[in-house]
């Protein structure tokens, strides 16, 4: 079974997950359709939605749309109050994320974000503790583990 650094370096890629099911390796992490979904995030909450999990509210905004950018701003603005995060859709966890404490930074986040993705996510910011766990398949059922 496969759990390099190598493969740890480039887990969020969904290519690796492809190529080793290709090539009929077994390894460590999410199937290819799960990593693909998860790594977009605009397209991650749009099913966690629909779901009917809680989530961080968001507002959607396409990198054309900031061509009007008092627009965009405007309309974050009437839905959020300061702060908030922005985030480019399929950045990874840290490329061109950042936190706007008012309209200035606000406008040079989308416009970072924008640099990395044409989606951008503008996320309302909540207060509360990030909970991580996995589930491990085994041959005689599923077993849960919480780290956190």
């Amino acid at each position: 079974m496969w759990y390099s650094r190598f493969f740890m370096a480039f887990a969020e890629r969904t290519a690796r997950s492809r190529d080793f099911e290709l090539a009929k390796i077994p390894y460590v992490g999410c199937g290819v359709l799960a990593s693909a979904v998860s790594m977009d995030k605009l397209y991650t909450k749009i099913i966690v939605d629909e779901l009917g999990i809680r989530q961080a509210a968001y507002v959607p905004v396409m990198k054309e749309q900031l061509e009007d950018m008092n627009k965009v701003v405007n309309r974050i603005e009437g839905r959020f109050a300061y702060p908030v995060f922005i985030k480019p859709s399929n950045a990874g966890s840290s490329k061109g994320v950042s936190k706007a404490d008012n309209r200035e930074e606000l406008e040079a986040g989308l416009t970072e974000a924008a640099c990395h993705d044409r989606k951008i996510l503008v996320e309302e910011m909540i207060v509360g503790r990030e909970v991580e766990c996995c589930i491990r398949r085994r041959k005689r059922g599923s077993e849960g583990f919480r780290r956190g």
